[in-house]
């Protein structure tokens, strides 16, 4: 598998917390406390579009996306 997008969601008590990493090993990341997609949609909000990532949540592997 090559390198890509990756998005990792873990929640802790009502705080979304959420990292992305880039395909040159860098990343950003922040939490969010409110529901699951709107933390999904902030975590993937810099990826440009048509780019694939891989969503991880809780440390289950939700599989990859395109992004839209």
């Amino acid at each position: 598998m090559k390198k890509g997008w990756k998005v990792r969601l873990d929640r802790y008590r009502a705080t979304w917390t959420w990292f992305t990493s880039n395909p040159h090993g860098g990343g950003f990341g922040s939490n969010y406390c409110g529901p699951q997609y709107v933390a999904v949609g902030f975590a993937v909000s810099n990826i440009p579009k048509g780019e694939e990532y891989r969503l991880v949540i809780n440390g289950k592997d939700r599989g990859t996306f395109v992004k839209a």
